[in-house]
């Protein structure tokens, strides 16, 4: 989750905010991260997703912005999370509420593995990522089906908004 919550929930100390979503969400810990630069909305899924309990897979943040990405590394660090990265075609996608350029946005099926691809240079890096990370699943590049203008509409393979 990110640290979005707390700017957005200010009539609760951030300790009675995270007691009252550990009661509603029933669970025991939660993991904040901060807010990634320009995103308006504030979710986390575009910079993050489990792997397993102990590992993540991230985005490559944009390296110009150093404080950003050294914040998130040490708050994974501090939730002592793994972490293993997936290449981010950014700056292709400047518009904020266009989807693309998330190989985050990866659909995992019980045996099949749905990778976005985006006709850029980073195309193949993500494959053989996704490949590697998920040895026994099939992955079913054949959505390479250019994605483009179904992201352009903020739709997501692996969740909605």
């Amino acid at each position: 989750m990110t640290t979005k919550i707390f700017f957005e929930n200010r009539g609760f100390s951030e300790l009675q905010l995270i007691e009252e979503l550990k009661n509603i969400l029933e669970i025991n810990e939660i993991i904040f991260v901060p807010i990634e630069k320009d995103d308006w909305l504030g979710p986390a899924d575009g910079m993050a997703r489990f792997l397993d309990s102990e590992t993540v897979l991230i985005n490559e943040f944009d390296r110009n912005d150093p404080n950003n990405f050294i914040d998130f590394l040490s708050a994974l660090n501090n939730a002592k999370l793994n972490w293993k990265t997936i290449p981010n075609p950014s700056p292709f996608n400047l518009d904020p509420v266009d989807a693309s350029g998330l190989y985050l946005n990866y659909l995992e099926l019980e045996n099949h593995q749905f990778l976005p691809i985006f006709e850029q240079r980073t195309d193949q890096q993500a494959i053989d990522i996704v490949e590697e990370l998920f040895p026994g699943k099939k992955s079913s590049l054949s959505l390479e089906m250019n994605l483009q203008k179904t992201l352009e509409l903020s739709i997501a393979l692996h969740g909605t908004y």
